[in-house]
């Protein structure tokens, strides 16, 4: 383990377990161990934690085993009830191809004002499209893609961020990248340069060395930043994220989650992009799985229910086996949770025996 040039840690898998743990870096521990891990914490103190750790290290059967003589009780997780009413963008069956070869068929999606939708799916499923498509990019062949911002259908109201934006700089430094789509705002020079400050700083790059810096000499993660500056000092409407956490680090996607949690708290509509659906599941209100340019699933992610026969396309989420599991044993976590800290925080521990 590297950090500043320096080597920090060398020694086995086993080792950098316990090591990063005291030191405050984040290793990324396997799936079934980080959720035994969150469950843990949530739902026992004391000997209980390492029973269930213990448990856990043993396999997922282990952990509900240990989880469901644990937990008695199920409350019901907190709902929504500030959702802006209508959609920011719907897709009504929409074509769309690239040279005569269709690339999404009969797509279907609403993406309710104000909260953060996300795309997933495998390669080639149509997930850069359809963003495309809610961009105004592109133009559907058949159906309709409709924008309903409060500047009303302006496109200026949207901002697409590319799957790899640093290929898009050209200024000299930072602060000019930011200073270019402001000043074509019309702003005044006090508000840009408010504007991109702020925007650096929730990005994680406050302090005086950057907006000088060349933007092609930063790190990956660094130039990922700043585009998500770029992107939030034009305070759009409706913001569109093509695999925002590729190069990034754990700071760099605690970061965007943060991003995305004050977009949702300022009434601001985003799509996000991804591979990793763990990431999405901890920062959307919903997820819309794609395949073969068709919409397979759409699953709301917060405050509700799964809908009966609902299933997750491809290899299930640990969190969701982990409840299949638990209902087998009696412990029928409802509404359905898709991360482990919507699971803990609907399962009430009682002392065994108690």
């Amino acid at each position: 383990c590297l950090d500043a040039g320096r080597v920090v840690y060398d020694g086995t898998v086993e080792g950098a377990y316990g090591w990063s743990s005291g030191s405050g870096w984040d290793v990324a521990l396997p799936r079934l161990r980080r959720l035994a891990g969150d469950m843990a914490a949530a739902l026992a103190t004391g000997d209980g934690i390492e029973s269930v750790v213990e448990a856990a290290s043993r396999g997922v059967d282990a952990l509900a085993d240990s989880i469901a003589s644990m937990a008695v009780d199920v409350v019901p997780g907190d709902r929504r009830d500030d959702v802006p009413a209508g959609n920011a963008v719907e897709f009504d069956s929409v074509d769309f191809g690239y040279d005569g070869r269709p690339a999404v068929t009969g797509v279907d999606i609403g993406v309710p004002r104000g909260e953060c939708v996300g795309l997933t799916g495998p390669n080639g499923a149509g997930k850069s499209t359809v963003l495309g498509l809610a961009a105004g990019l592109f133009e559907p062949s058949a159906g309709s893609v409709v924008r309903n911002t409060d500047g009303g259908p302006a496109r200026r109201d949207v901002f697409y961020l590319f799957q790899s934006p640093e290929r898009m700089f050209f200024a000299e430094t930072v602060a000019e990248e930011l200073e270019f789509g402001l000043e074509r705002l019309g702003l005044a020079r006090a508000e840009c340069e408010r504007r991109a400050r702020s925007a650096l700083e929730s990005a994680g790059l406050a302090g005086s060395e950057y907006p000088g810096r060349a933007p092609l000499s930063l790190s990956p993660g660094e130039m990922r930043r700043v585009a998500f500056a770029i992107a939030l000092s034009l305070e759009p409407e409706l913001l569109l994220l093509d695999e925002p956490t590729s190069c990034l680090d754990a700071g760099g996607v605690t970061v965007l989650e943060s991003i995305l949690a004050a977009r949702r708290l300022g009434g601001g509509t985003t799509m996000v992009a991804s591979h990793d659906v763990a990431f999405l599941v901890g920062v959307c209100d919903r997820i819309v799985w794609l395949d073969g340019g068709r919409t397979e699933t759409a699953l709301v992610t917060t405050g509700a229910e799964l809908a009966s026969g609902e299933v997750w396309p491809g290899d299930p989420l640990d969190v969701l086996d982990l409840q299949e599991r638990l209902a087998v044993r009696g412990l029928d976590v409802v509404p359905r949770a898709l991360t482990a800290a919507r699971l803990a925080s609907r399962l009430e521990r009682r002392p065994q025996g108690g």
